[in-house]
C-alpha cells in the first residue's frame, strides 16, 4: 500500500518524540498492531482516534492529515 500523508506524518511525529509504536498504541488504547497498521497507510476506522492522535502529538488535524490551506481574503476590509 502507498503511504499517505497521514501515515508519513504519524511516523515523523513518533520518531521526532522518540516514541516506540507500543508506547503510542498504549497511550491511545489500541494494540500495537492497530497503530502499526495506521503507519503502513491505513486510515483509522473511527474519527475519535484522529482527535486522540492530535491531542497526543499536540498538532492540528490539518497538520496530521497533511492538509495545506491558504486563506485568501477577496473582500474589502470594513471598520465596524
Amino acid at each position: 500500500m502507498i503511504k499517505s500523508k497521514f501515515s508519513e506524518k504519524l511516523i515523523e511525529l513518533r520518531k521526532l518524540h522518540k516514541y516506540k509504536q507500543k508506547y503510542v498504541a498504549k497511550a491511545l488504547g489500541v494494540t500495537t498492531r492497530v497503530y502499526a497498521y495506521w503507519e503502513q497507510g491505513h486510515f483509522p476506522e473511527n474519527e475519535t482516534y484522529i482527535a486522540q492522535l492530535c491531542e497526543f502529538y499536540q498538532v492540528s488535524a490539518n497538520e496530521l492529515l497533511g492538509v495545506c490551506i491558504e486563506y485568501k481574503y477577496k473582500g474589502e476590509v470594513r471598520d465596524e
